[in-house]
């Protein structure tokens, strides 16, 4: 904390970046995983008609 006050940044602002790059973060893995649990409990998205992305990159 003391090199962001040395820079001029608040500890609040460095504090509230660091939430945000943390939800981010949780959100960039989260979305996969809860689209591939999604897709394991309503089928496999080519019964839909659709591609399914995680068939294709195990091949």
């Amino acid at each position: 904390m003391g090199r962001a006050l040395r820079y001029g940044v608040k500890p609040e602002l460095y504090a509230l970046s660091t939430l945000i790059s943390l939800i981010i973060f949780a959100l960039v893995f989260g979305l996969p995983v809860s689209i591939r649990l999604k897709q394991r409990t309503m089928g496999s998205a080519t019964a839909s008609g659709g591609i399914d992305i995680f068939q294709l990159s195990r091949r």
